[in-house]
């Protein structure tokens, strides 16, 4: 993140609270809560950050190996006569 990205950041954390604070005391919600959502942003895209060079850093899991055909034949003969029986069961109890 370069400096200018950070004083911008800076600038919208500050300003909304300035905003937020002022329009809180004199009774404006709305606008209240569109300068505090102001304000949260810049917290919010350092948290993004930081989470997601978390998740970088973390190391890899090793890629598995697909299972061998035979397998995936088996599990898909399975799932057809398991269909296959609640669709008679479909038929017959209807």
């Amino acid at each position: 993140m370069s400096i200018f990205v950070g004083a911008l950041l800076g600038l919208a954390l500050f300003f909304g609270l300035v905003f937020a604070v002022k329009f809180f005391s004199d009774g404006d919600v709305v606008p209240g809560v569109l300068s505090s959502l102001v304000a949260s942003a810049p917290v919010v895209v350092l948290l993004h950050g930081a989470v997601r060079n978390r998740i970088r850093s973390l190391p890899r899991k090793p890629v598995r190996e697909p299972p061998p055909r035979a397998v995936v034949l088996r599990r898909r003969r399975a799932v057809v006569l398991a269909l296959l029986i609640a669709l008679a069961l479909a038929v017959v109890l209807a």
